[in-house]
């Protein structure tokens, strides 16, 4: 029986592969990815690229996205909870239907560059004053 072809974590998101648990996809170019409803609970985003990827009603929780260029993305209904947001790029990024009010290292001047509704998008409470 012949084994199936080994992927890297980065072909497997290149394929629209949906589990991506802990996957390292750090320093990646996956611009314009469509990763919905993927998994990448506990993932390595840092730095990567995912300019306009669509990422709506991923798992993104305890993902690191540290330094990830995450603009004009689409993260409706993403499941953040625990996402580290240090220095990343959310700007016009969608962030509709989205609970924030776990996530880590978010700033007002981030939040202020993303398209949020304030009516579905629940803020961390540092943030919602």
């Amino acid at each position: 029986m012949a084994k199936a072809p080994f992927l890297s974590d980065r072909q497997r998101a290149e394929k629209g592969k949906r589990n991506l648990i802990r996957a390292d996809l750090s320093w990646q170019s996956l611009g314009g990815a469509n990763l919905t409803h993927g998994n990448l609970r506990g993932a390595n985003l840092s730095h990567a690229n995912l300019a306009a990827a669509n990422l709506s009603e991923a798992n993104l929780a305890a993902a690191n996205l540290t330094g990830t260029n995450l603009q004009n993305a689409k993260l409706e209904r993403a499941v953040l909870t625990g996402a580290d947001f240090t220095k990343t790029d959310i700007s016009g990024t969608h962030l509709r239907n989205v609970d924030l009010s776990h996530v880590r290292n978010l700033t007002r001047a981030q939040l202020n560059t993303a398209i949020v509704d304030r009516a579905t998008t629940k803020l961390p409470a540092y943030l919602s004053k």
